[in-house]
């Protein structure tokens, strides 16, 4: 039976009260809404001394706007976001995506925070401590190599749903930490490094995500193995802005892959493409998947330069 590790459980009101709980435990992890975190814990990745329930924290929560910029709080839950005319209007490819991330249930705990920064995973991670101790464990478990390429690094995917719609939309985080408030390009909060995903230092929360008010084109396309509450096996995102055509690809590799065009030549597409090397870790094969993304990018591509209307539809292949 999976059940959850003993820890210590606070609910801070503010962002300064959430960091000086991280700095005084040894080992504390945030929690929005733990529909990552929370299984992970049941499968004893992650035993945590202390868990910083961010909830409490109201500034970090819901969709502002200005003239210029629409601004999401990290907390915001995909419930709310999925159900936002603000979005609807301006990025409703975001929506799109949104729709397809899971079931009702979950999207009304889960958040974009926790959605963009969620664990990597492989199916050599992602299972019980007992079968990871009998299979031996892997390289991003402590062990001495990566099961699936012998070698002494972690190949585990990103397969976020957003990240790579927000990619595509060049978004902006708001991150605070015990360094105090900086901003970074979306693209900047990527590695390329599995064993390490993410640009952050240590207690650092991103507070918001904050989008250039424009009313932008686009579309999002998933492969999956079940046709409901499934990560992606693959997907794409494509947002055109500018005149320029952004392609993300995501659920490849350890970080979505970022392609702008300013043509429709597939040429462009052919040579990014051949740099993007998927392994045998999750359900479908890495050829299959590799294929079938590069098949969404084309179809997507071809349909926007043409002039194409928002994707409103499943977006599923």
């Amino acid at each position: 039976m999976l059940i959850l590790p003993r820890f210590d459980y606070v609910r801070p009101t503010s962002i300064k009260e959430a960091i000086s709980y991280n700095l005084r435990s040894k080992n504390a992890l945030y929690l929005a809404g733990g529909t990552d975190l929370i299984p992970r814990m049941k499968l004893g990745l992650n035993k945590p001394e202390l868990i910083i329930d961010l909830k409490g924290i109201e500034d970090i929560e819901g969709i502002k706007a200005d003239n210029d910029t629409i601004s999401i709080g990290a907390l915001t839950t995909l419930w709310e976001l999925e159900r936002s005319k603000l979005l609807q209007e301006y990025f409703p490819h975001l929506v799109n995506a949104i729709n397809l991330t899971s079931c009702e249930t979950l999207k009304t705990r889960a958040t974009i925070g926790g959605n963009i920064i969620q664990e990597l995973r492989c199916l050599f991670y992602n299972q019980s401590e007992f079968w990871r101790k009998a299979k031996g464990l892997c390289f991003k478990t402590g062990g001495y190599r990566c099961h699936i390429t012998g070698k002494q690094n972690c190949h585990a995917n990103y397969r976020s749903d957003l990240g790579p719609v927000l990619l595509s939309l060049h978004a902006k985080l708001v991150l605070e930490g015990p360094a105090g408030r900086r901003e970074m390009l979306i693209t900047d909060l990527y590695t390329g490094e599995a064993a390490h995903p993410y640009n952050l230092f240590e207690g650092e929360i991103i507070t918001h995500i904050v989008l250039s008010r424009k009313k932008t084109k686009g579309g999002y396309w998933k492969l999956r193995v079940r046709g409901a509450i499934d990560y992606p096996e693959a997907c794409v995102a494509i947002s055109v802005i500018d005149g320029s055509i952004n392609i993300a690809v995501g659920a490849l590799g350890p970080s979505p892959y970022l392609l702008t065009l300013s043509t429709s030549d597939l040429r462009y597409l052919d040579e990014f493409f051949e740099k993007i090397q998927p392994v045998a870790n999750t359900f479908l094969e890495p050829r299959y998947r590799w294929e079938m993304a590069k098949y969404m990018a084309k179809k997507l591509v071809l349909q926007f330069s043409k002039g194409g209307k928002n994707e409103h539809d499943r977006g599923e292949v």
